[in-house]
């Protein structure tokens, strides 16, 4: 990798580590002022959780050749297991800095964990902006699943390149 192409990658992450503290505290600030309140300490810990897997990706984008050590997370704390069915919910929103298709085909694995798993059907990943979202879609569903820590993977199928770790905590 060229000079010029590690100031812009680290440039872009770096844009993305702040897009992201700014977006999130906005959303922060506005669930805190609402009445009453909305923002909890599960949305501060899955605050904190995502911010830092952010500042460390760019703290260690400064050493050349190292790569990411860590891959962007979509957390997804403090919902119930039965308040995801008949409906899509919104896990998180992640940016992306690498060079993708032209026409990028977004996909996720199962989400494994607790005693069941997530199936990939349900896990929605979306291009949306300067990234993608990812859902998870129980619209139609009368099971939910068991209640405990999921985990898995978002990446770009026709690299299989991953972009993201996907954690979800259903009480």
């Amino acid at each position: 990798m060229g000079y010029e192409q590690a100031v812009k990658n680290y440039s872009l992450t770096v844009s993305a580590f702040w897009l992201a503290v700014v977006d999130r505290w906005q959303k922060a600030r506005d669930n805190a002022l609402k009445d009453p309140p909305k923002y909890t300490a599960d949305n501060l810990a899955s605050d904190v959780v995502a911010l830092w897997a952010k500042g460390m990706d760019a703290w260690w984008g400064l050493l050349p050749l190292t790569g990411s050590p860590v891959l962007p997370s979509a957390v997804l704390i403090g919902q119930t297991a039965a308040g995801l069915l008949n409906k899509v919910t919104f896990v998180d929103h992640v940016t992306t800095i690498v060079s993708l298709p032209q026409q990028p085909q977004f996909t996720s694995t199962d989400l494994v964990g607790a005693a069941d798993s997530i199936a990939l059907a349900r896990v929605k990943v979306t291009p949306k902006g300067d990234g993608f979202d990812i859902n998870l879609d129980y619209t139609g569903v009368s099971q939910a699943p068991v209640a405990g820590l999921y985990q898995g993977l978002a990446y770009e199928s026709t690299l299989r390149l991953p972009l993201a770790v996907i954690l979800v905590n259903l009480s």
